[in-house]
């Protein structure tokens, strides 16, 4: 939901108690499904206020994705400094970074 720009949803169901650390099909956790969506404030929600919001609920800022991007390195490609800079004060680095698929 928060990458698809539900911010007002996912402030209400912080509010209620849900887990920001739940995991979504691509290995997301919130934060990085709102950064990788780039918080769209379709409904008013401000994306500062909630990737921030996100971070004081407990979304763990290292989290990597299935493939090993970190919110950290979707802020930094969509040239968020506000975000880079509140992600890297939540402890977030830039590893890992994405693996190298061979096939076979």
């Amino acid at each position: 939901m928060s990458q698809e720009g539900h911010g007002h949803v996912v402030q209400l169901l912080l509010e209620a108690g849900a887990d920001p650390g739940l995991r979504d099909s691509d290995g997301d956790n919130a934060l990085g499904a709102a950064v990788r969506g780039k918080a769209k404030d379709d409904d008013g929600v401000d994306g500062d206020a909630l990737v921030n919001a996100l971070i004081s609920a407990g979304a763990y800022a290292g989290n990597s994705n299935w493939s090993g991007l970190t919110p950290l390195h979707y802020a930094a490609n969509f040239s968020r400094p506000a975000w880079v800079h509140m992600l890297c004060d939540a402890g977030a680095g830039a590893w890992p970074i994405p693996k190298v698929r061979t096939i076979n």
